[in-house]
């Protein structure tokens, strides 16, 4: 007898339905929330054929997410414009936006701490590196330090141990934090005064 090795890749489909088929590119049009099921079986010469469900077929779900996730800065409790004491550690939420009771899911979070104004010990314009331990002139754009998220409870949180002794006393500084979602969409990353992804303090 001879043996055969069969690979899961030895087949595919081109032709799916147009509705749902957008190439690389939904370009506005992909239909958000929507889940399809893709179900598979195979057909031998003898014109067997898996039935459903058994071992012999396979399942997929395919969930279609065009809607970038949203997060929020909780910690430290202090409302936007007032008075924070430290930033070693700063925690919020996240969630991927759930459209049709569907949703990608988050899968990373980011924040980003910017020195608005003050004199030169404040950072004007300098973004926080926590690889480096310094603010940093990144040319306007914003540094993304990592976050650790739980994808269970929908809570980040960012730790920065060194960061408070490179804050001056009655300086501005702005932190944002955002989201990334299984697609690959990400949330809008310059936030606006008043949206729960943002915080302006004084420290």
């Amino acid at each position: 007898a001879t043996t055969a090795s069969l690979f899961p890749s030895s087949w595919s489909l081109n032709n799916l339905p147009t509705d749902w088929t957008h190439a690389n590119s939904c370009a506005g049009t992909c239909p958000d929330g929507r889940r399809y099921q893709l179900r598979t079986r195979a057909k031998d010469r003898a014109n067997n054929q898996g039935a459903f469900p058994s071992a012999q077929t396979a399942t997929a779900l395919v969930i279609v997410d065009v809607t970038p996730p949203v997060s929020a800065v909780n910690y430290p409790a202090v409302a936007d414009g007032g008075i924070a004491t430290s930033l070693t550690s700063i925690t919020g939420t996240a969630a991927d936006v759930a459209v049709n009771a569907s949703s990608g899911g988050v899968t990373k979070v980011f924040v980003s701490v910017l020195g608005i104004s003050g004199d030169a010990g404040c950072s004007n314009g300098l973004y926080w590196q926590h690889s480096s331990g310094q603010f940093v002139d990144n040319a306007g754009s914003p540094i993304w330090n990592a976050a650790a998220f739980n994808a269970v409870s929908g809570e980040w949180s960012f730790a920065s141990a060194g960061i408070d002794a490179k804050l001056g006393v009655n300086c501005q500084y702005v932190v944002i934090s955002r989201a990334d979602d299984k697609p690959g969409l990400v949330q809008t990353a310059l936030q606006a005064v008043g949206e729960a992804g943002r915080r302006r303090w004084f420290f």
